[in-house]
């Protein structure tokens, strides 16, 4: 690092110098011996994160993605994505807000999840709540499905889960699971940071709001 900045300070003392003189050879010379010292640094960057990843086991498209991500995504604020979703035709009642999903970075939902977040919008992005009585774990389960586009053509698929107590109060209220949900957080996965959803469900007027909305009124 010293040596880097030491070329750095070299070349822009001939570039100044050439400058004063009048020398246009030490002027090209300086801003030339920058441009070198820059070009070395960002290669070493890219060349330490894909060594990192690669003792890992990651693979090459990986590697690729993550060297990437390391010179362009280090701000946490490019890993929060507040979307403009409120409210669905038919469910402009909030029952419950900053609902976790579930399962989002498990093996079997983790493509399906990057894919709804990094490709998905507000104009194409929905979410499907649909309950799985047969579960074997959870009679209250309730399935979180996505539905997005990428490069035009709809893709469909689950994203994960309604957390389990949220899951148990929403079969209670209503059986028949007449609620709607739109996703208001998510998280990109960046380097340090899981990728994750937040929704906000909504029921019908006349519908009781969920006791934990109630607790923090």
């Amino acid at each position: 690092m010293n040596m880097r900045i030491a070329t750095y300070g070299i070349g822009g003392l001939a570039a100044l110098a050439g400058l004063a003189s009048g020398t246009g050879w030490l002027v090209v010379a300086g801003v030339a011996t920058i441009a070198v010292a820059i070009m070395v640094d960002l290669w070493l960057r890219g060349n330490k994160a894909e060594t990192s990843l690669s003792r890992s086991g990651g693979s090459a498209s990986a590697t690729a993605r993550i060297v990437v991500d390391t010179q362009h995504s280090k701000r946490k604020s490019d890993h929060v994505i507040r979307t403009k979703q409120f409210s669905v035709p038919g469910f402009n009642k909030i029952w419950l807000d900053d609902v976790k999903v579930a399962g989002v970075t498990q093996a079997e939902y983790a493509e399906t999840t990057n894919s709804f977040i990094l490709n998905g919008n507000d104009d194409n992005r929905a979410i499907i709540l649909e309950r799985d009585p047969d579960n074997k774990y959870d009679p209250n389960a309730i399935k979180v499905i996505g539905k997005w586009k990428v490069g035009g053509q709809e893709r469909t698929g689950q994203l994960g889960w309604i957390e389990a107590d949220v899951a148990a109060e929403m079969v209670a209220t209503d059986p028949e699971l007449n609620f709607a949900a739109v996703a208001r957080t998510l998280f990109a996965p960046r380097p340090g940071y899981s990728a994750g959803i937040r929704l906000r469900i909504l029921c019908k007027y006349g519908v009781e709001r969920s006791s934990r909305y109630r607790e923090r009124e």
